[in-house]
């Protein structure tokens, strides 16, 4: 080959392709953007504004369907909707939505700041910077506009929850910590919340010109955070009330090292250098063992009502539940701290399905004790409101908790105008995002938030797992010291519910959702074929499970894949598989991997720090010394024999009493037979007269049956009711009383009842016995007749063959 010069030219170069890495040809098809903006119901606009953000096509926001990818929202479009002074507030131009088409095919939904107050979203006011774009997730909230006149916080519970896996000792030994059920609590102090939010008002006053003065339920927040030393002083800083839940005794309670899990003491004396100088908090409450000496932290620094248990006593979960559920819902419906502690402790004392419920109820002490607990921490809003004259029922507010997760939403029924500021909610133009195929469920982001008030992603666990908690604590200690960590051992040891226990345990102290990803490689096979193509597809098919395909800000804090051993078994397949994760780990210097295998990878590269982990049987916890039972026989099988004995003994004297009742019964009975045969035969011809044959043989026969029955059950007569009469006490210490009194009761009922049938039977029996005694007795005289005749006409046809 020459050029046009005739010089000679190179050989072209060829392009080298590897061949442990083979092309793989596919086709990118672009997917759809499937989210759109929704104005939140809940937003602080009343009826018309609600209507007119629909008018002018900001109800709903779908920026590829309508706007060709591209939308911008300015102090224009609002013009029909607010009034001038606030859209002075606005900016001209507020925010762009576009559509952007990533590598993978998927098109994501981004936003852009322009406006000079700030957006905020999920909570947080994104930076001042127009050119720099922020991607949209389902569940995200964009609130446009917020009133900083009034302090939103100052109507927000917080919780702080800390379930640690181990507390270590001296020696830095783990010693595995109960696990404590912070998810149905927060749930029930949700619920109690949310029951009040969507009560409806009643009308307290009324005039001619049909208006009337509403008392509403003032709106809640709830939020939920992982307690640590961080969380308890910027809380306390910013919230009303506070709710701990979890671990605790006389000396201190524990928060959480969220990396390893592991339980962090917290003395009244770091309580108090904790807590920040300015105080918003008004009520705390201490749901945790003992948790008496700590509330004296927080009446030391000036909260006014504190919520705590005495020392020394354990705290029981249905009382916890039962107390948090009562307290808070009548805190929220406007009643004060003395009367809803009043409330939630006789709710405790009424509990029959826990021993001594009314000592358990004294447990709960309202600190300080001879403090002014008549506040009213959340006092109902009243307002005027016009009716429409044509309706005459009384038209309510209704709030509804069914379309967020945090905050109850607030809905104006029928046609009532209800101005902004009646309402404490602050946010004026709020829009949640969520997906075209999903309802348009809105998730609020708490602030500090955790994932526990979303749907995770993570598979459930078996309801036999548990125990592993040390395995749990040093899995995790691993995953901070190493960025790849494999779970090996036999197959059916709890390799997978370990992984998957410890993506739950990461996954609820994540501040978003899906931070956590679980896989299994038995679903990505498409074959049982070990070819290269096959192993690209797999891995790819794993990585888009993962969600590490899009951007490397959206991918997760941690990864787990379960059953790796297919790639043991090709050495192509592992090493893809290893380059993977390197590069997963290289691109996200924060990833965390959690692998399992029935053995350990052979590695072949030690770029990335990897490490395995061997899960072995579980072992029985140590004592400090064996177990002595009240009778001081320590042995099981002492104890296993001591029982055999004692039944084969009771077994036996109930028989050999059985036996001598049954002996003592048919000397009973033959005893009567005979007297009263005896006795029949010597009876006169004018005793006969008054005592017939019939009732002689019902003497012989059923009375004497009776006797035999009467020595055979006798002695239950005494032994049942005795029984009954114990049962029912010792199921009234267990149950409470009003169970032990009604079982009681209904037990006297059917005996009652049942006396009441046998009498009715032994009145028929009598009868029947009566009737069956003249049968008897005509019977017999019939057949004396007939044997009388037969005699004596057997004796006349003698005495005429002697004649003959």
């Amino acid at each position: 080959m020459t050029d046009v010069n005739g010089t000679p030219l190179p050989p072209p170069k060829r392009m080298r392709v590897n061949e442990n890495k083979p092309l793989v040809r596919t086709r990118l098809v672009r997917k759809p953007c499937t989210l759109r903006l929704e104005l939140r119901p809940d937003c602080a606009l009343s009826r018309s504004q609600m209507h007119a953000l629909h008018s002018a096509g900001l109800g709903v926001i779908d920026v590829e369907r309508d706007h060709c990818g591209f939308c911008m929202i300015g102090r224009h479009h609002l013009s029909s909707v607010f009034d001038q002074d606030t859209l002075r507030m606005l900016s001209r131009l507020m925010c762009c939505l576009y559509t952007e088409d990533t590598s993978t095919g998927y098109t994501q939904l981004k936003i852009s700041d322009h406006s000079k107050r700030g957006i905020i979203l999920n909570e947080i006011k994104l930076p001042k910077n127009s050119s720099l774009l922020h991607t949209l997730n389902a569940g995200d909230e964009v609130i446009l506009l917020e009133y900083a006149e009034r302090n939103v916080l100052a109507y927000r519970v917080g919780i702080l929850f800390a379930s640690p896996l181990v507390e270590l000792d001296a020696l830095a030994n783990p010693t595995p910590l109960s696990e404590l059920d912070y998810r149905l609590e927060y749930y029930t102090l949700r619920k109690a919340i949310d029951s009040v939010a969507s009560s409806f008002s009643r009308t307290t006053a009324s005039d001619a010109e049909n208006e009337a003065i509403m008392s509403i339920p003032k709106p809640v927040q709830l939020h939920i955070r992982l307690a640590t030393r961080e969380s308890f002083r910027q809380w306390s800083s910013s919230l009303t009330v506070l709710h701990f839940t979890g671990h605790g005794n006389d000396q201190w309670f524990y928060v959480e090292d969220p990396n390893t899990g592991v339980a962090i003491p917290v003395s009244p004396q770091d309580v108090a250098a904790i807590l920040p100088e300015k105080l918003s908090l008004r009520l705390v409450f201490l749901s945790s063992c003992a948790s008496a000496n700590i509330a004296k932290a927080f009446l030391s620094r000036g909260v006014a009502h504190v919520i705590a248990t005495k020392a020394e006593s354990e705290l029981e979960d249905k009382a916890a539940i039962v107390f948090t559920r009562r307290f808070y819902t009548r805190l929220t419906s406007g009643r004060s701290v003395e009367e809803s502690f009043n409330a939630a402790q006789s709710a405790v004392a009424n509990l029959h399905s826990t021993a001594n419920p009314a000592a358990v109820a004294e447990k709960f002490l309202l600190l300080p004790e001879n403090g002014d607990h008549s506040t009213v921490i959340f006092p109902r809003i009243h307002t005027r409101t016009s009716f429409p004259e044509q309706d005459s029922q009384t038209t309510s507010f209704n709030y509804s908790a069914s379309q967020t997760q945090d905050d109850p939403q607030i809905q104006v029924d029928a046609d009532m105008e209800s101005p902004i500021e009646d309402f404490v909610a602050v946010n004026q133009s709020q829009w949640s995002l969520h997906t075209e195929n999903e309802s348009p469920t809105n998730f609020v982001a708490s602030s500090p938030p955790t994932s526990l008030m979303y749907e995770t992603a993570v598979p459930r666990l078996t309801s036999g797992f548990g125990f592993r908690n040390i395995d749990m604590y040093r899995v995790k200690v691993l995953l901070h010291q190493h960025r790849i960590v494999t779970l090996t051992g036999i197959e059916g040891i709890g390799k997978t519910e370990l992984a998957i226990a410890v993506a739950h345990y990461t996954d609820l102290r994540q501040k978003e959702r899906h931070r956590v990803r679980v896989t299994f490689v038995q679903k990505h096979l498409e074959s049982s074929e070990m070819t290269d193509d096959h192993c690209v597809r797999v891995i790819q098919s794993i990585q888009t499970a993962l969600k590490t395909l899009v951007a490397v800000d959206e991918w997760p804090v941690l990864v787990v894949i379960d059953g790796c051993d297919i790639f043991r078994t090709n050495s192509f397949w592992l090493q893809r598989f290893e380059m993977c994760l390197s590069y997963l780990c290289y691109d996200n210097p924060t990833i965390k991997i959690l692998l399992t295998a029935r053995e350990p990878l052979p590695w072949s590269s030690p770029v990335v720090s990897k490490i395995d982990y061997p899960v072995g049987p579980l072992k029985v916890l140590s004592t400090n010394g064996p177990t002595v039972s009240s009778i001081g026989i320590s042995s099981g099988y002492g104890l296993a024999a001591l029982l055999s004995v004692l039944s084969f003994t009771a077994v036996t004297i109930f028989d050999f009493g059985q036996y001598q009742s049954t002996v003592m019964g048919c000397h009973a009975k033959s005893i009567v037979m005979d007297v009263v045969y005896q006795k029949s035969l010597r009876l006169s011809s004018f005793a006969k007269r008054s005592l017939s044959s019939g009732e002689i043989t019902t003497l012989i026969s059923i009375d004497s049956e009776r006797m035999f029955q009467g020595f055979m059950m006798g002695a239950w007569v005494i032994a049942a009711p005795i029984s009954l009469f114990a049962v029912f006490i010792l199921l009234g210490f267990e149950m409470g009383y009003v169970v032990g009194i009604c079982g009681g009761l209904t037990m006297f009922l059917m005996l009652y009842f049942g006396h009441l049938a046998a009498k009715s039977v032994g009145t028929a029996r009598s009868q029947l016995l009566a009737a069956q005694s003249e049968r008897v007795k005509f019977t017999n005289e019939i057949l004396q007749g007939q044997n009388c005749g037969q005699k004596s006409f057997t004796g006349k046809e003698l005495t005429k063959q002697e004649e003959c």
